[in-house]
């Protein structure tokens, strides 16, 4: 009766670990674990993948290796906060550099690890690539940035409206007119001012 109560478990936990493996792979974000001393103790093939290293290459390393030197202080401390106030972090953005020096904006959620005794033992998290999405909202931000430059320009009044008639952008001039910021009239419509 025991042993087949013992097979019974292991069978059990290896087909948990067989479901957890599988999940973790699954993903296309890196998932990470390190020690407290920010030492890299577990890494997934999409992480590794994302950094062009080799598990052997970056195992026990510090996980300052692979931040961006612009980025190294402010994500040390943030690091160094967690693991003394044990504090989870969620929606950290930092660039990290790749083996052949690719610059991947990155956004984390880490939590703090907790041996049996609650003692602190080190981190995990799941980052996530969103470099294509910083390069949207850069070019996003440029495109406002001249279309208020070429709108503040136009001597008359001048403006841009949407589909349902809402004012999207305003010049100077317009807003001066109406009595309001230009930031006051976007959303409105002219029933609105």
């Amino acid at each position: 009766q025991d042993v087949s109560e013992y097979k019974r478990v292991r069978d059990q936990i290896k087909e948990s670990e067989k479901s957890y493996k599988d999940l973790v792979e699954l993903t296309t974000d890196m998932i990470f674990r390190a020690d407290s001393e920010g030492k890299i103790t577990f890494m997934n093939n999409p992480g590794l993948d994302i950094l062009e290293y080799a598990l052997d290459e970056i195992m026990h390393q510090s996980f300052l290796k692979c931040i961006h030197p612009d980025d190294r202080e402010k994500t040390s401390e943030k690091f160094k906060y967690m693991i003394e106030n044990g504090i989870d972090v969620f929606d950290f953005e930092n660039r990290i550099v790749s083996k052949s020096g690719r610059i991947i904006d990155f956004l984390q959620n880490v939590r703090v690890l907790r041996n049996s005794h609650n003692e602190i033992i080190g981190v995990q998290g799941i980052g996530k690539d969103i470099t294509e999405r910083k390069l949207i909202e850069r070019a996003l931000q440029e495109s406002n940035l001249k279309q208020k430059a070429i709108l503040n320009n136009i001597p008359d009044i001048a403006w841009l409206k949407d589909r349902e008639s809402r004012f999207i952008a305003v010049n100077e001039s317009f807003a001066e007119s109406c009595g309001v910021s230009s930031n006051d009239l976007v959303g409105k419509t002219d029933v609105d001012i």
